[in-house]
């Protein structure tokens, strides 16, 4: 590939995810396909892993997940970046444990359970439950718990990074303490 050719590439390339980015879409790699960019998988890697060489292109992420996403941490984080890409790979149950361990690790908090059936899970309620009976069935998920609120809301935790009555608590805190404390 010539010089210019390779970085008129390098332009489209970026510019493409930066415009996704900024339209809380995460770009997949088969996307530049459909962009007749008339390149192999391994050639538009080579072209993107050179990015981090160039400080024009220092907003350009990669993440690892079925195949490889493309984001600008310009318009989108990180974490809702894994998140979109945890969502494309279409592994529910790594999608709701991860999301879950996620929220129990970093902030730490337990997660709503009505929050998987919203943008960008968009999860239906009767999946989401079936999903989390194999959850209990699989060795890998064993840390994934669940507790309720008094008003009966269902919120999900990981025992790796929240105590059980750490998580009790959170999640009548959350979910009803404070919207009774004024």
């Amino acid at each position: 590939m010539k010089e210019k050719e390779k970085i008129d590439i390098s332009e489209k390339l970026a510019n493409l995810i930066r415009e996704n980015s900024k339209n809380v879409k995460i770009t997949v790699l088969a996307e530049f396909k459909d962009e007749k960019y008339e390149l192999t998988d391994e050639e538009i890697l080579k072209v993107i892993a050179e990015f981090k060489n160039e400080d024009k292109f220092s907003d350009i992420q990669i993440l690892k997940g079925r195949t490889r996403y493309f984001f600008s941490d310009d318009s989108m984080s990180e974490s809702y970046a894994r998140t979109l890409a945890r969502v494309e790979d279409k592994d529910l149950l790594k999608l709701i444990a991860e999301t879950v361990r996620e929220n129990s690790r970093i902030y730490p908090r337990p997660s709503d359970c009505r929050t998987f059936y919203k943008t960008p899970y968009n999860i239906s309620e009767e999946i989401f439950k079936s999903v989390l009976e194999e959850m209990k069935e699989k060795e890998e998920y064993q840390d994934i718990k669940i507790t309720e609120a008094s008003n009966g809301v269902p919120y999900l935790y990981s025992d790796e990074f929240l105590e059980e009555e750490h998580a009790i608590a959170l999640t009548e805190w959350i979910e009803v303490i404070r919207k009774e404390v004024p």
